[in-house]
C-alpha cells in the first residue's frame, strides 16, 4: 500500500473553497423558478445555462483524463455513479458562487469598469470556441458566460478582501519539507512474517546496502521516494522521521497497513519549504475566510429546479467537447 499523497488542482480560489464550504443553505420547495433558471439564492436567481457550462467543463475534464467511458464506473461504497458525484460538486460549486455574490454586497464590493471590460472581452472569446450544436444543446447564451465570469471576478474580491490583512508568521521548522526514501512492507504474510522481513530489511540498511536494491527486493510498493511536510506525514511517523539527519535509517516504524523503514536523503529541501510555508498561510487565510462564509451561508434560502436538474445525462452531451472555461478566464484575471 502506498503512503498518502495529496493531488490538488486549483483553478480559482472559489471553486476551491465549495470544498470546505458545503451546503448549509435553507432549502425550499419551490414553484417559482422560470424555465431557464435553475436556482434561487435567496431570491437571486441564476441561468441554466451557467450551470450547463461548469457541468460541461467538468464532464470534459474527466473524459480527457479517464476516457468516455467513465460514466459506466460505479461507486458503490455509497451506492451513487460517478455522474451523480460530478453532478452534486458542480451544484455545490454554483451556489457557492451566487451566494459570494450577496456577500459581496455586505461589503460593498464592486467589479471596476476596466474588470467589466474584460469580462466581456473573456466571455466573447470563450464563446466564441463554441459550435452552433453546442450553443443549441446547452442552450446557453453569451450572457450566460458573462455572468459566470462575473461571478468569478466577485469571488475573487471577495476573498481578497477579507483575507488580505490576515497575517500568520510560519518557521522554518514549522514548514520543513524533508525527502526520505523508504521500503514498506505490508501484512499480506502474516504480521509476524512481515515483522521478521522488515527487521531484516533494517538490518541490510544498516549495514549500509544500497536502499534502492533492497526495496527492489523486499518492498511491496513499487514507490521509493516520498517527500514530507508536517501536516502529510502519518503522525506516528513524524517525531521519527523529522529527527533524522542526512542519510540516517529510521528505526522499523509500524502503522495499521505494515512496516517502514525510511533514510533520511534531506532533512531540509529550501524550496519546498517555502513554498509549503506559503500554503500554510494560505490554508489559515481559508480557515478565517470560513468563519465570516458560512454562517452568511447558513442565513440564506435554497430554491432549486429539481425537475430540470434530474432530466440532465451525461451521456447525453458526448458531443459537448468544450472545456476552457477556467483557462480563458483566468487568462484574462491571473
Amino acid at each position: 500500500m502506498k503512503l498518502r499523497k495529496i493531488y490538488a488542482l486549483i483553478i480559482l480560489i472559489v471553486i476551491m473553497m465549495s470544498m470546505f464550504c458545503g451546503c448549509n443553505k435553507k432549502v425550499y420547495i419551490t414553484t417559482g423558478l422560470k424555465a431557464n433558471e435553475i436556482f434561487k439564492i435567496s431570491g437571486n436567481p441564476c441561468s441554466a445555462g451557467q450551470i450547463m457550462l461548469i457541468l460541461m467543463a467538468e464532464k470534459n475534464r474527466y473524459e480527457a483524463d479517464f476516457g468516455s467511458d467513465i460514466w459506466e464506473y460505479k461507486n458503490d461504497s455509497i451506492k451513487t455513479n460517478l455522474e451523480d458525484e460530478i453532478k452534486a460538486k458542480v451544484k455545490t460549486q454554483l451556489s457557492d458562487l451566487k451566494t459570494i455574490e450577496l456577500l459581496s454586497k455586505d461589503y460593498k464590493i464592486l467589479l471596476s469598469d476596466e474588470e467589466k471590460e474584460l469580462i466581456k472581452t473573456a466571455a466573447n472569446e470563450y464563446y466564441l470556441t463554441l459550435t452552433e450544436d453546442e450553443i443549441e444543446l446547452l442552450n446557453v447564451t453569451e450572457e450566460d458566460v458573462q455572468q459566470l465570469y462575473t461571478s468569478f471576478c466577485i469571488a475573487d474580491r471577495v476573498y481578497y478582501k477579507l483575507t488580505k490583512d490576515i497575517k500568520l508568521e510560519v518557521s522554518d521548522e514549522q514548514a520543513r519539507v524533508i525527502k526520505c526514501k523508504y521500503v514498506y512492507i505490508d501484512l499480506s504474510e502474516g504480521k509476524d512474517n512481515a515483522k521478521k522481513k522488515a527487521d531484516t530489511v533494517h538490518e541490510l540498511l544498516v549495514a549500509g546496502n544500497d536502499i534502492g536494491a533492497v526495496a527492489k527486493q523486499y518492498s511491496s510498493s513499487e514507490e521509493v521516494d516520498i517527500q514530507f511536510s508536517r501536516n502529510t506525514v502519518h503522525s506516528g511517523f513524524e517525531e521519527k522521521l523529522y529527527s533524522l539527519k542526512q542519510g540516517e535509517i529510521s528505526d522499523v516504524v509500524e502503522n495499521e497497513n505494515g512496516y517502514y523503514i525510511f533514510q533520511c536523503v534531506s532533512d531540509y529541501l529550501e524550496t519546498e519549504t517555502a513554498i509549503n510555508k506559503e500554503k500554510i498561510v494560505e490554508d489559515y487565510k481559508k480557515e478565517q475566510y470560513l468563519k465570516i462564509y458560512k454562517p452568511f451561508e447558513a442565513e440564506q434560502t435554497f430554491e432549486f429546479n429539481n425537475k430540470f436538474w434530474d432530466k440532465i445525462k451525461l451521456e447525453k452531451y458526448k458531443e459537448v467537447k468544450t472545456k476552457n472555461l477556467y483557462e480563458v478566464y483566468n487568462s484574462y484575471f491571473k
